[in-house]
């Protein structure tokens, strides 16, 4: 059986919000622990938003983390 790791950005006041994201500060330790994080995973169970958020937007990075993350797959939930 597989385990189910979540992780998610959420602000001070909890509240996870794509218009936050952007002002998070990234930096070597958050860095470190995605790269860990992905190298780890199998694949990614997302929701519709964030599924769709990522559609909009990781087709387009390059690099090393972008290939590795583009290359995953992804498990979309919904709900009936």
């Amino acid at each position: 059986m597989r385990k189910i790791i979540v992780t998610e950005f959420i602000s001070v006041d909890g509240i996870a919000d794509v218009e936050k994201l952007t002002q998070a500060t990234w930096n070597s330790e958050m860095d470190k622990f995605k790269n860990d994080e992905l190298s780890d995973s199998g694949a990614m169970l997302l929701g519709r938003t964030t599924y769709q958020i990522f559609a909009s937007s990781w087709p387009k990075e390059t690099g090393d983390f972008a290939d590795r993350f583009n290359s995953r797959q992804n498990m979309l939930r919904r709900r009936h």
